[in-house]
């Protein structure tokens, strides 16, 4: 089991776009994730959000996104590895096909000082290793921001 757990909380929903905040117990890390808006589903290719739960991490490597690798990608039994389900950078859904992009800031519909954000991520991860890390979504819609 990971002793270390990025807790994404999903907390406000547009219609357009899904707002979470995510932190790391104990630590600096925090911000914001922009992700497409609901329902959930485990099916690829939906510009959908994917399931609340608990999921593993791991390195991927992406062709389209050179100057970021590597992305941290998140799979469970539910959603396999094959969905590429990605953290990485971005400002608005149009910069995603269903993967969490991270930002310091949000607005409606958009996360901002996203490369700041992910390299601080990405860097804690690899201090302490991504096999001891896990993602926990969970849901609660309905603030008004």
């Amino acid at each position: 089991m990971a002793q270390n757990i990025i807790k994404i909380e999903r907390f406000f929903d547009t219609g357009l776009s899904t707002i979470s905040r995510y932190y790391i117990a104990g630590t600096r890390i925090k911000g914001y994730i922009l992700e497409c808006p609901g329902p959930d589903t485990t099916m690829s290719n939906q510009r959908k959000r994917i399931p609340v739960g608990t999921y593993k991490l791991k390195w991927h490597h992406s062709p389209s996104m050179p100057a970021h690798n590597p992305l941290i990608l998140l799979h469970n039994i539910n959603v396999s590895e094959s969905r590429k389900i990605l953290i990485h950078c971005g400002n608005t859904v149009n910069d995603t096909k269903g993967c969490l992009i991270v930002g310091s800031t949000f607005s409606q519909d958009r996360v901002m000082q996203s490369g700041i954000a992910f390299t601080a991520l990405q860097t804690y991860i690899s201090s302490i290793g991504i096999e001891k890390f896990e993602v926990v979504i969970s849901q609660n819609l309905g603030e008004r921001i």
